[in-house]
């Protein structure tokens, strides 16, 4: 754990590229925290050779201090994957970049980051869908998948079942996304926070998600999900927070929980 100032700072570029703020040296470096800032110009070219990061929280409050049109801006979020996020990172274990304005589409090059165990994406406008490949991604050590309050559409892939079997924590609430929740939703076994919340899903919730043993928190309230709701909830007996609201479900809260 590092120091916290408790002030946000605003670290230019400029400054980085000066003896002050030179990150050229820092090649042993393992954590790395630029959040809360507002940065001028772009993220400094060198931070793409710091290939030891494990954790780089980089809540950037502005990429660049422009007005940049949609087109450029995803130009932009490009960049910021390619150059420094997914070339040369490979040893990168955590990775939040929560409160920002990255639009476009999240892109595949992310499957790279093959240590990745925690992934914050939320509160941003990435729009479109979220890539199908990188929810097949069980090879990776993922324990955190957030990309809440953000602007994905399409339907809820069957392959988001082959996410890591060591997922902890899975959150797309606050987007558009439809389809059902697959049965084989269960086979996340170590789930113990799963937020599906204000989105467009669809059909009825899986007996299976009754095998979640570890599920703590369920949320799928506001969606179009409809039938009865499943007996085997009452299974769930780590369960503390379960929100099904302003859904079309029938039928009553099993008597267990």
């Amino acid at each position: 754990m590092w120091p916290d100032t408790g002030k946000g700072h605003q670290f230019e570029s400029k400054r980085a590229e000066s003896g002050r703020y030179n990150l050229r040296n820092l090649s042993l470096l393992n954590s790395l925290d630029l959040a809360e800032n507002s940065f001028h110009d772009e993220i400094p070219q060198q931070l793409s050779r710091l290939s030891r990061h494990q954790n780089l929280n980089g809540k950037f409050q502005l990429i660049y201090h422009i007005v940049l049109t949609s087109r450029a801006l995803c130009w932009t979020t490009t960049l910021l994957w390619d150059r420094f996020l997914t070339k040369n990172l490979t040893s990168l274990e955590e990775l939040y970049l929560s409160y920002n304005s990255l639009e476009g589409e999240v892109p595949t090059s992310l499957a790279r980051l093959t240590k990745l165990r925690l992934l914050g994406l939320s509160v941003n406008s990435f729009s479109r869908e979220f890539p199908p490949s990188l929810y097949n991604l069980s090879s990776l050590s993922l324990q955190m998948l957030h990309f809440g309050d953000n602007q994905f559409v399409g339907t809820l892939p069957h392959s988001t079942v082959n996410l890591s079997s060591q997922l902890q924590r899975l959150l797309f609430f606050g987007n558009r996304i439809g389809g059902s929740i697959p049965r084989e939703i269960s086979n996340l076994v170590n789930l113990n926070l799963l937020d599906m919340s204000n989105n467009n899903l669809t059909g009825s919730i899986p007996d299976s998600i009754g095998r979640l043993a570890n599920l703590g928190i369920l949320d799928l309230r506001n969606n179009l999900l409809t039938g009865v709701i499943p007996s085997s909830i009452g299974n769930l007996t780590e369960l503390v927070y379960l929100y099904l609201g302003f859904n079309r479900l029938e039928g009553n809260i099993p008597l267990r929980l």
